[in-house]
């Protein structure tokens, strides 16, 4: 599962033999669950199993004008990651209070917004798989 937001996630399922990624919109009421909406997404299994880096940060550009996530871990502020945007990124935007898909081209943002941003990090490496720009 992915967490892309405090009441939004994506799933890896199966029906049968196949495997299936969908958004599921939840709400907790104690110990209970609540699913509030699921729906099927037209993503790749394997943009979500594979993700092995997850930080919240500032997205910033740099002095070539490169998108990039500026985040902090303890004791390490002001780590960066470049963020390539391509086709093969997802970006979810909230609208009307609500997690909407999109392709990042069609998000409008501004340099020192706040997201949250899924990848696959190698040693040399990092591609971005999600990014969800936060209220």
């Amino acid at each position: 599962m992915i967490f892309l937001s405090e009441n939004n996630v994506l799933v890896q399922y199966e029906d049968g033999h196949k495997a299936y990624v969908g958004k599921a919109e939840y709400a907790l009421s104690g110990d209970n669950i609540n699913i509030k909406n699921f729906e099927n997404v037209d993503l790749d299994v394997s943009q979500v199993v594979e993700i092995n880096f997850t930080e919240t940060g500032n997205i910033t550009l740099d002095n070539d004008e490169n998108a990039q996530l500026v985040y902090e871990k303890p004791g390490a502020p002001a780590l960066t990651k470049n963020i390539n945007f391509n086709e093969s990124i997802t970006c979810y935007n909230f609208e009307a209070n609500s997690l909407v898909q999109k392709k990042c081209e069609q998000v409008n943002w501004e340099e020192g917004d706040r997201v949250k941003v899924f990848g696959v990090e190698t040693d040399n490496e990092f591609q971005a798989n999600f990014i969800v720009f936060l209220k």
